[in-house]
């Protein structure tokens, strides 16, 4: 497991957890991010506090670090590229995910 910095006050976590929390609706256990969009979103805000680099690793390499399956990794990730959090570049022969440090869409 990766280890992980605390990255609570961090303001694009913030407008995270708000969207979650604006879109989560009455009985339901999540909002339009997921648990696990969140935790993506927590590992990759650290990943970048520690390496000072906005790319995200292979979807490999995040599912040993944070113990969840390649499936649920992959629904995360789609999560948070449709609400702007990460875009994907699909420019080279290998397409990556980026964090999208700042540019995410308002609630």
């Amino acid at each position: 497991m990766y280890p992980l910095l605390d990255v609570a006050d961090d303001p694009v976590l913030a407008r995270a957890r708000l969207l979650e929390r604006s879109t989560r609706r009455p009985g339901c256990p999540n909002g339009v991010l997921g648990s696990i969009g969140l935790n993506l979103l927590e590992y990759f805000i650290s990943l970048k506090a520690m390496t000072g680099s906005l790319s995200v690793p292979t979807i490999s390499v995040i599912s040993d670090d944070i113990a969840r399956s390649r499936s649920a990794i992959v629904s995360g990730l789609a999560a948070l590229e449709e609400h702007g959090f990460i875009r994907r570049n699909d420019q080279s022969y290998k397409p990556r995910y980026y964090l999208v440090y700042g540019d995410a869409e308002q609630v």
